[in-house]
């Protein structure tokens, strides 16, 4: 057997307004957030071919490092604060935290617009870090 490639796909070339819009950000922040489009997730594939079927929505949940400096050991409240600092541009959107009091009601509202599901994560959680991603601890589910 031969050795495995792995690919490193560059789709900057297809989404040309995420590339405008992140210049803003501070170098050495990285943000955690999701590739989403204005038609749907169906559409995803249509964004990353460059199709120009759908327009590229990129939904931010968090911030990892921010100006070079780890921050996730912080609390969600005070990661929130500081991505209120960060001056952002369409396509990309901080999504908004608000208290859930009904998972369900909350869960098929947000169905009904569309979106696959929804997180939920403590005020006071900490961003746990893995080698290669998010580590999802009680303070911190997705539920579909």
């Amino acid at each position: 057997m031969g050795k495995k490639v792995r690919k490193k796909p560059n789709w900057t070339f297809n989404l040309p307004s995420v590339v405008k819009a992140v210049k803003d950000i501070p170098s050495g922040t990285i943000i955690d957030a999701e590739l989403y489009s204005n038609r749907g997730r169906r559409f995803i594939p249509s964004v990353m071919a460059g199709t120009g079927k759908a327009k590229p929505e990129v939904y931010i949940f968090d911030v990892i490092y921010f100006k070079n400096e780890f921050v996730g050991n912080l609390t969600l409240k005070e990661r929130k604060a500081i991505l209120s600092q960060i001056k952002i541009k369409p396509p990309l959107k901080i999504i908004e935290y608000k208290p859930v009091i009904s998972i369900k009601k909350h869960l098929i509202e947000i169905k009904r617009q569309g979106y696959e599901g929804i997180i939920l994560k403590k005020l006071s959680s900490p961003y746990i870090l893995s080698a290669q991603a998010p580590i999802a601890t009680e303070n911190w589910r997705k539920i579909k």
